[in-house]
């Protein structure tokens, strides 16, 4: 069992230490911030002209937006007419909100995309099956108190720890035989062979790379052939003993469920990776004993609220969680930090209780603000259809008017807006019942997908906890912590992206999209943090802002042509897409000012930031 009370104890040490240092500070008179130095009247007049030229920056990128979205609304009510001979947008069903396009009084909606229309339609029920599910992790958790004595809060926290497990196993065996029927089989002996597979490796003699080596080797090849098997289909419909005892459960009522499991093997896999490797390291990283029991491996990759789509949490993090009662909730969290069980007057346990619910409440709004957000775009601005059926390409468009090159700039900053705000509702609505329930994920969409000027900054804040997965299982095993072999490490990391988000050829192409613009990005910011750089970044600020705001907008023009490449039109309507873009050099123009612009912004925002 998990000494959870070593880990109290260590955790008010943090605190005391903390609260100590910071003590010290208020009493040092040496350690008081001086207050800033009075500008002088040049720096004062240069800041006058910066904030000029950066509300100039501001209303040019207003005028664009306000432009995009007039002629978005404009279009998409032309293409959703349905005209004798000209078929309707495909994907497009009767929505709830007004003013519709005639003679229809509602608005049609843009449930073109599969992976939000099922979200769409499953959210009341996943809202009631969290709700119960945390409602009893939570009265678990309660019922588990001890006395005052150590002994007995010792015994208390024990229970609680094996109860909790308990039940995130057996809810998530009624989870996934929901949405999988008899494949939740495969699911768990999936499970039960990572687990075999890495204490075998971890008893062999191997030298610490192989042993690495082995497991992703395993778990690799696993997720191709779950993916080229169709979910170990060919299986069920062979004539093997596995072939008819799969196929015999079907006669007691065990179908294949509501959803496919091999979509969620991939999310599945991750967690398996991290158990293992975190096992591996159990010796260097101190990781509690208790974290290697087969059932807390079960909890962790079948917890029911983070199961379909994550956030990812890693093995180490989800066992220590566990281990302890809901701590302060940091719903802006990068990852998590326990507060909670360090023992505490009741006045402070209950301010701790207090902030916890406060912040939940603000994070439950903002989830459900991301939800009619999307819900008034999905009702107004049909772009996803748009570009996902190539209806703006030249040879399927049976429109009588010409497509201009606004017409393709509109639907790819709408279709890009829409990819973002889908995945940040679908995480945020999974994250908020994990924080319900007493877990605390990190945040995947840490910023909104256009407030990013480098390919770096881009994907540490989308998707935000599979970058730093990858960091932890792939970058700094491979020894890739800067040099040469971070610029090698470009290449397998964005191929085992592509290759786990799909085996096609439209997502091989955004990942050596994606690689030809990191990869001189890396190069000058690695030659640019070298020490004969100094004087420009001493006597010339505001070329070196100029210069970075200018390298922002080939990056900014980068991630988009990748992005719609691997996520919206693919290699098929990339060509036409570019083509049609290209056509009017005024709105080649005009978007790259733009770009620099938001790009000026946002290093003056970073920068003020910084400051404070």
């Amino acid at each position: 069992m998990l000494a959870v009370d070593e880990h109290a104890s260590a955790r008010q040490e943090r605190l005391e230490r903390l609260e100590r240092l910071e003590q010290e500070d208020l009493e040092d008179p040496e350690t008081k911030r001086m207050p800033p130095p009075r500008a002088t009247s040049a720096q004062r007049e240069q800041g006058r002209r910066r904030t000029l030229a950066l509300s100039a920056y501001a209303a040019f990128v207003l005028v664009c937006f306000a432009v995009l979205l007039r002629h978005g609304l404009r279009l998409s009510d032309e293409y959703a007419i349905v005209e004798p001979g000209v078929p309707g947008l495909p994907g497009l069903r009767r929505g709830y909100l007004p003013f519709g396009v005639p003679p229809s009084r509602r608005r049609l909606v843009d449930l073109s995309d599969v992976q939000w229309r099922g979200f769409r339609e499953s959210m009341v029920p996943l809202t009631i099956v969290f709700g119960v599910f945390a409602g009893v992790s939570r009265l678990i958790a309660s019922s588990s108190g001890g006395n005052n004595n150590n002994n007995s809060k010792k015994a208390a926290a024990e229970a609680n720890y094996a109860h909790r497990v308990r039940w995130i196993v057996v809810s998530g065996v009624g989870f996934l035989l929901y949405l999988h029927g008899r494949c939740a089989l495969y699911v768990y002996g999936l499970v039960s062979a990572s687990w075999v597979l890495t204490r075998w490796v971890r008893r062999t003699g191997w030298p610490s790379w192989a042993k690495t080596a082995a497991v992703w080797a395993w778990h690799v090849g696993v997720l191709m052939v779950v993916k080229e098997s169709d979910g170990f289909l060919t299986i069920e419909r062979g004539g093997g003993v596995a072939g008819r005892v799969l196929r015999g459960l079907g006669v007691l009522g065990l179908g294949r469920g509501v959803f496919r499991w091999e979509i969620c093997y991939n999310m599945t896999m991750l967690r398996l990776v991290s158990q293992s490797l975190d096992i591996l390291w159990e010796d260097a990283s101190g990781m509690p004993t208790a974290a290697g029991s087969y059932w807390v491996a079960v909890a962790h990759a079948v917890y029911p609220p983070l199961y379909l789509a994550g956030p990812i949490v890693t093995y180490t993090d989800f066992a220590g969680q566990i281990s302890s009662s809901p701590g302060t909730v940091d719903t802006d969290a990068d990852s998590y930090t326990d507060t909670g069980d360090a023992p505490a007057p009741a006045p402070e346990r209950a301010r701790r209780k207090q902030t916890r619910w406060r912040e939940l409440r603000v994070y439950g709004l903002r989830t459900a603000l991301d939800v009619a957000v999307i819900e008034l775009m999905s009702h107004y601005l049909y772009f996803n259809s748009i570009a996902t059926n190539n209806v703006l390409t030249a040879n399927t468009n049976t429109r009588a008017r010409n497509v201009s090159a606004l017409d393709v700039a509109t639907c790819g900053w709408w279709a890009l807006a829409f990819t973002w705000l889908k995945f940040c509702v679908i995480w945020r609505f999974f994250r908020l019942a994990a924080l319900l329930e007493g877990i605390t994920p990190p945040e995947n969409m840490r910023k909104c997908f256009a407030m990013n000027y480098d390919v770096q900054g881009f994907w540490k804040n989308w998707h935000a906890s599979f970058n730093r997965w990858l960091v932890k299982y792939m970058y700094i095993p491979a020894g890739a912590r800067g040099g040469t072999a971070q610029l090698l490490m470009v290449w397998p990391i964005f191929v085992f992206v592509a290759l786990w988000h799909d085996v096609e050829i439209r997502l091989l192409g955004w990942a050596g999209l994606m690689i030809l613009a990191f990869m001189p990005e890396l190069l000058v910011k690695r030659e640019f943090a070298r020490s004969r750089w100094d004087w420009v970044r001493r006597d010339h600020p505001t070329a070196l802002w100029v210069a970075k705001a200018l390298a922002a907008t080939v990056t900014i023009s980068s991630l988009m042509v990748g992005n719609m490449v691997g996520f919206v039109v693919g290699l098929d309507g990339a060509g036409a897409f570019l083509r049609q873009l290209s056509g009017s050099g005024s709105l080649v123009a005009a978007s790259l000012v733009s770009f620099f612009c938001a790009a000026s912004i946002m290093l003056e925002t970073e920068d003020w930031l910084y400051a404070k």
